[in-house]
C-alpha cells in the first residue's frame, strides 16, 4: 500500500499555527517584562516623592536601582511559583501556611544575598562598609516591599493550574469492525493511514476503523516507537526495513510486511532514528 504523495507540503500551508518561541521562554519573557514594568513603576513613585519633598531626584538613577532590585526578584520568582504549587497539596491549612511563611524569610534572604553578590561594586562598595551592613540596611528597609512581592507571587501561584500528569502512552487501540468495537493491541498495528475523521489502522487481519483523528493519535503513542510520516501517515518505527528516496526529500518506507508508505519531506525529520534516505 502507498499513500498519496504531497510533494508541495512545506511548514506554514497545513494551517498550523507555528509560534516563535517555545513555552519556557515564553514564561521567561513574562516574568521580565513584568519585573520591568514594576521597576518603572517603583522608580516613578520615587521621583514623584522626591519632587514632593522639594529635592527632586533624576528619574535614571532611580530607575536603575529599581531595576537591579526587581532583577534579582525575577530570578526567583520561578523557583517562588514552583514552591507555592508544591505548598498548596502540603496537608493542613495550617502546614501550607507555615511554608509559606517560612517562604519569605528564605525569599528575603536570599533577594539581599543575591543582590549583594551582583551589585556590590555599584551599590555597596564606598556606601557600606561590609557586605553585612549592606545587607542588614537592605533587609531592614525592603521587608515591607518584599512582603508585597511575596504575597503578589503567592497569589499568581495559587492561581496556576497544575501541569497536567504525564499521559501514558496507550497499550491498545478502540477500532470498529462491522458495528463492533474491539481493542486491539497496538503490537499488532503495523502503521495508520488517516480517514476522514478517523483513522484505518493496517493490521495482519486488513485495515481497521480507529475512533480517533491521526492527529489525535501522533499526541498520545510513543514518539519512541511509531513516527508521523506524512500528513496522512503514522508508521511503527521497528518495521521499516528499506527506506528508497524519491528525490527532493520525499521517500517510500518499505515496511518488513511488504506494505509501502509515503514519507514527506516534511516529517523527514522524524525519522532521526532511521537511516537517512
Amino acid at each position: 500500500m502507498s499513500v498519496a504523495s504531497d510533494r508541495g507540503d512545506s511548514p506554514g500551508t497545513s494551517g498550523e499555527i507555528v509560534l516563535p518561541f517555545s513555552r519556557p521562554v515564553r514564561t521567561a519573557l513574562v516574568i521580565v517584562m513584568a519585573w520591568i514594568g514594576v521597576a518603572a513603576v517603583l522608580a516613578l513613585q520615587g521621583y514623584l516623592t522626591s519632587l514632593s519633598s522639594g529635592s527632586p531626584q533624576p528619574w535614571g538613577a532611580s530607575f536603575r536601582y529599581s531595576l537591579a532590585i526587581a532583577s534579582v526578584w525575577a530570578v526567583l520568582t520561578p523557583f517562588i511559583l514552583e514552591a507555592v504549587q508544591n505548598a498548596r497539596w502540603s496537608g493542613s491549612l495550617r502546614r501550607r501556611f507555615s511554608i509559606l511563611l517560612l517562604g519569605y524569610v528564605a525569599a528575603c534572604v536570599a533577594h539581599v544575598a543575591l543582590f549583594i553578590l551582583a551589585y556590590w561594586p555599584l551599590y555597596g562598595a564606598g556606601q557600606h562598609e561590609t557586605l553585612w551592613g549592606m545587607g542588614r540596611h537592605m533587609l531592614v528597609r525592603n521587608i515591607g516591599l518584599n512582603a508585597l512581592f511575596y504575597v503578589g507571587l503567592v497569589a499568581a501561584g495559587w492561581r496556576r493550574k497544575p501541569a497536567p500528569p504525564a499521559a501514558t502512552p496507550p497499550t491498545f487501540l478502540k477500532v470498529r469492525r462491522k458495528g463492533v468495537i474491539h481493542f486491539l493491541p497496538l503490537d499488532t498495528v503495523r502503521w495508520l493511514r488517516a480517514a476522514g475523521n478517523y483513522a484505518e489502522a493496517m493490521t495482519d487481519k486488513g485495515p481497521l476503523l480507529v475512533d480517533e483523528p491521526l492527529a489525535d493519535l501522533e499526541k498520545r503513542l510513543p514518539a519512541d516507537r511509531y513516527a508521523r510520516v506524512h500528513r496522512a501517515a503514522i508508521v511503527r518505527l521497528d518495521l521499516i526495513g528499506e527506506v528508497r528516496s524519491r528525490g527532493h526529500g520525499d521517500a517510500d518506507l518499505v515496511l518488513r510486511s511488504g506494505d509501502v508508505v509515503r514519507m514527506s519531506r516534511r516529517y523527514r525529520k522524524n525519522l532521526a532514528s532511521v537511516s537517512a534516505a
